[in-house]
């Protein structure tokens, strides 16, 4: 009964986070500026003329009761469980690829380390490296899951949802949590490696409340209408270089043109340099989902965990081993048809 009741706090602990832990990112500030940010552009675009008529558009029940909106919340709960399996593995990547780093730069250049003293400057240059290195780690496996066939049967979890709010951000499988994981944590032990060898005590991030300082700017502007119904481009100067949530929504659409577009997080530059980049000219309808309907597939919690499992077996059962690896060099076209 004891383990019970620790399992059940514990899945319980997203919601407890929203109301006291500002690293995660549901915490309510970020769920409020959201709001705000939400309401403005409503009534900035017109479609309603009044603040409640505008709550009205950006809280729809149609919307945040949806089968599939009720499916993120219980995944929401359910996927912290598995956090537990996971948490190490960014953990050990880090400290392996930060001692494999330094123990590289050392052997280059025949010293263990240059021992600067870390000042203001040194603070602000690794908080940037570090938000770099979290977005590039992030985008990396973003394009693998769209890519490499198998890893999109787990992704098509996530761009199964037919509605979104900002809890769909939490609708993963959980092969898809650690994929992300392990990338972020080798991304994170190379820069960590890197600073670690050039001064003597490594600098530490400007933070507030845990939170490196650009991710939490990142958060509290417009980061969950990423995951919304509402259409919210930054200012052009801004939209060219950093994503703007508008682009994220054009990332769920089922149009074709759209596929595999827009997998940035923040910065738009890995997008640029991959080919990916879709700046809309002007604001596009966008229906969400999976091509062909395949979203039908995946209603219910059993769906969402096993499709993907039945659909990697069927794969493999298909065409064999040899099959599947020659699969995973097709492209992520081949794997939506």
């Amino acid at each position: 009964m004891e383990t019970l009741r620790d399992l059940a706090n514990f899945a319980l602990q997203p919601l407890v986070a929203v109301f006291t832990d500002a690293s995660d990112r549901s915490y309510w500030a970020y769920l409020v500026f959201t709001l705000v940010l939400a309401l403005a552009a409503t009534l900035l675009s017109g479609r309603r003329r009044s603040i409640s008529q505008a709550l009205a558009y950006c809280l729809p029940k149609a919307i945040y009761w949806h089968p599939s909106a009720r499916a993120d919340y219980q995944l929401w709960l359910l996927n912290n469980l598995f956090f537990v399996a996971v948490l190490p593995t960014i953990v050990f990547a880090e400290d392996l690829t930060r001692g494999a780093t330094r123990a590289l730069l050392a052997g280059i250049l025949g010293v263990s380390n240059l021992g600067l003293g870390a000042g203001t400057g040194a603070r602000v240059v690794f908080t940037l490296a570090d938000v770099i290195a979290i977005d590039a780690g992030l985008f990396l496996a973003h394009y693998l899951q769209h890519r490499v066939p198998l890893l999109w049967e787990f992704h098509k979890t996530h761009h199964s949802a037919e509605v979104l709010t900002p809890i769909t951000v939490f609708r993963m499988h959980p092969v898809d949590i650690w994929v992300n994981f392990l990338i972020v944590g080798v991304c994170l032990g190379v820069n960590v490696g890197v600073f670690g060898f050039i001064f003597a005590e490594p600098p530490r991030i400007f933070a507030v409340n845990g939170i490196n300082l650009v991710i939490f700017a990142f958060l509290l502007l417009g980061y969950h209408l990423r995951h919304s119904h509402i259409w919210l481009m930054y200012p052009p100067i801004i939209a060219r270089h950093i994503s703007s949530p508008a682009l994220h929504l054009i990332h769920h659409s089922r149009d074709p043109r759209h596929w595999d577009k827009n997998l940035g997080r923040i910065f738009n530059i890995w997008d640029r340099l991959a080919g990916t980049l879709y700046l809309p000219s002007a604001e596009e309808a966008v229906v969400f989902g999976l091509a062909d309907d395949e979203h039908l597939k995946f209603r219910g919690l059993a769906a969402l965990y096993g499709r993907p499992l039945e659909n990697v077996i069927a794969r493999w059962r298909g065409g064999g081993a040899g099959a599947v690896e020659s699969a995973a060099l097709d492209g992520a076209e081949s794997a939506k048809k």
